[in-house]
């Protein structure tokens, strides 16, 4: 079995070249393997590609996957989401997920099991599932403290040994 678990795919595809390449994925049968294909996110953004191309083979064990922009999941995903995951910036290519995101502690099963061995580190490499229950995609949703601050200056200078004085300032300040 192959295990293909907790993956983003963005965009993807492209229209007028192979048939293989009109779709965001494609599972070719010509392999003694089954997969399981699980906690994804599949997100289209170009129009006139979709999810799958038909002509080739389906997953066996496709369960709970975020499908999102060219229409709605296809029928032999269990228990999928359709809607929009709420990444952190598409535009930015950053796809750390929100804190409302729909991906947000959805995973089947919640937590890794000897029979289904979900990932136990994120892309960034920080330890899953944060919460107890595990998230859709690449990257475990964590809590960010943001400074919604637009720096122009800072300067640190040395007290002494074991002192230091810094002082910044930012755009919005006199």
């Amino acid at each position: 079995t192959i295990h293909f678990y907790n993956n983003t795919i963005y965009g993807g595809g492209f229209t007028g070249g192979a048939a293989w390449a009109s779709s965001m994925v494609g599972f070719s049968n010509s392999h003694p393997y089954t997969l399981d294909f699980r906690n994804n996110i599949i997100v289209s953004t170009v129009p006139g590609i979709t999810y799958l191309n038909a002509a080739l083979w389906q997953p066996t064990g496709a369960q709970r996957n975020l499908w999102y922009g060219a229409g709605t999941a296809p029928l032999w995903d269990n228990n999928s989401i359709n809607a929009d995951p709420l990444f952190a910036n598409n535009q930015s290519q950053d796809f750390h997920l929100l804190n409302n995101s729909p991906a947000k502690d959805a995973a089947l099963p919640t937590t890794p099991t000897a029979a289904l061995p979900l990932p136990t580190l994120d892309f960034d490499a920080q330890a899953r599932p944060q919460n107890g229950i595990t998230d859709l995609g690449a990257f475990e949703f964590s809590p960010q403290v943001v400074l919604p601050l637009n720096w122009v200056a800072v300067e640190a200078k040395r007290i002494n040994s074991h002192e230091a004085l810094v002082q910044w300032r930012v755009a919005n300040q006199q």
